[in-house]
This record gives structure tokens, C-alpha cells and sequence, in this order.
């Protein structure tokens, strides 16, 4: 799969890299360009997690996603600057 390209299917066509029912997680996905590739990736099967800072905003999108028929998970994110994985 070293020659796929993964700009493959925007025109329609079957895309290069099948992403059906994996999960990716689009960080400032309330709109913009975070917003069209969460609905980009939901028409392909994908299952979508948007995040975002504004809760207006989430709820746009969560509407603009559910008005797709996408299935999405919408839910606030705000990075403070410290992280630890313990």
C-alpha cells in the first residue's frame, strides 16, 4: 500500500485508504476546515469524535452533523498546557 494515495475518492470515486469504521478524533472540528473533514469522513463511514473550545459552536456542529446523517460524538476540549498519561 506504499503507492496508495490518500487524496484518492474527493472526486467520488472508492477511496485509496478504506477508513470504514475506524474511529478519528477532529480537534476544532466545530467548523471551517476541521468541520468539513468530520463530515467528509462520516459520508465515508468513518466514526467521528469532534472537539471543541465553544459550546454554541459544538452545537452547530452537532447539528450540521446529525442534518447529514453522521452519528457523531461532539463533546468540549479545552488543552491547559499540562498533560500526563498517569
Amino acid at each position: 500500500m506504499a503507492d496508495a494515495d490518500v487524496t484518492d475518492g474527493i472526486d467520488g470515486s472508492e477511496p485509496a485508504l478504506d477508513l470504514r469504521d475506524r474511529v478519528v478524533i477532529v480537534t476544532g472540528g466545530t467548523r471551517g476546515i476541521g468541520l468539513g473533514a468530520a463530515v467528509h469522513l462520516g459520508r465515508r463511514g468513518v466514526r467521528v469524535t469532534v472537539t471543541g473550545r465553544r459550546p454554541d459552536r459544538l452545537a452547530q456542529a452537532s447539528e450540521r452533523l446529525d442534518a447529514e446523517g453522521i452519528d457523531a460524538v461532539v463533546g468540549m476540549a479545552i488543552y491547559t498546557g499540562q498533560l500526563s498519561l498517569e
